[in-house]
């Protein structure tokens, strides 16, 4: 499975003292400035190989690269504005996959279901979805349903389940534990995200503010992810 992943990189981790007039680099090899960026970011999270890809674009944004032209690098001070909304786009994306992930495992047996069939049977529970109430072969409005699933509530009898293999999908165990790494900010191949200022996949306040202040002083590093 392929997926983009924008790495945050604040430009003072990367460029020494003694090239402290960025802006003149910036006007007289700006190709080199994006370059030295991206290897930097792509060496900072080099340890992540094999955890969180199997491989990756190192010099290109791969299959999003029409998107993000090589080297893939947006920086802050060439475009402020683009950057702050790109941020604001991909900073929520773990905690956003961790969402998606637990919303997932909700529910049991998902599938489209006729109101008939849903009426047969109380303990169905209709599923948020966009395309509920559109219509299928029979010319008959389906929903996206399943029944509730009492496994995921984090209690004793749960940890209790877990611990002695009693867990009737142990699916739902591995489900819980990702969804809480991704929110504790662990980089993972569903966040999307990973912030060098941070060395985390969530963002701090911090952090965020001042990129709002100073979009400058930042750059985005984007990557086609493997695993």
């Amino acid at each position: 499975m392929h997926c983009l992943h924008c790495i945050l990189v604040p430009i003072k981790d990367c460029f020494s003292p003694k090239e402290a007039n960025f802006n003149y680099l910036l006007e007289k090899n700006p190709l080199a400035v994006k370059l030295k960026l991206r290897s930097y970011a792509m060496m900072r999270t080099d340890y992540y190989d094999g955890r969180t890809f199997d491989y990756r674009t190192e010099y290109d944004a791969g299959r999003w690269s029409e998107d993000f032209p090589p080297p893939a690098v947006v920086l802050g001070v060439e475009e402020p504005e683009r950057l702050k909304e790109l941020v604001k786009e991909f900073s929520p994306k773990p905690f956003r996959a961790a969402l998606n992930l637990f919303k997932d495992a909700t529910y049991t047996s998902q599938e489209w279901r006729t109101k008939e069939k849903l009426l047969k049977d109380p303990a169905l529970v209709i599923i948020e979805n966009p395309w509920n109430g559109t219509l299928n072969d029979d010319e008959k409005p389906v929903y996206w349903s399943g029944y509730p699933n009492t496994n995921l509530t984090i209690n004793e009898e749960l940890l209790e389940k877990i611990w002695y293999s009693e867990l009737w999908d142990p699916f739902y165990a591995e489900v819980l534990a990702t969804v809480l790494r991704l929110t504790r900010g662990e980089y993972l191949p569903e966040s999307g995200f990973y912030s060098l200022a941070d060395e985390s996949a969530k963002m701090s306040k911090s952090t965020w503010e001042d990129i709002q202040k100073n979009p400058e002083n930042y750059a985005l590093v984007f990557s086609d992810y493997h695993f």
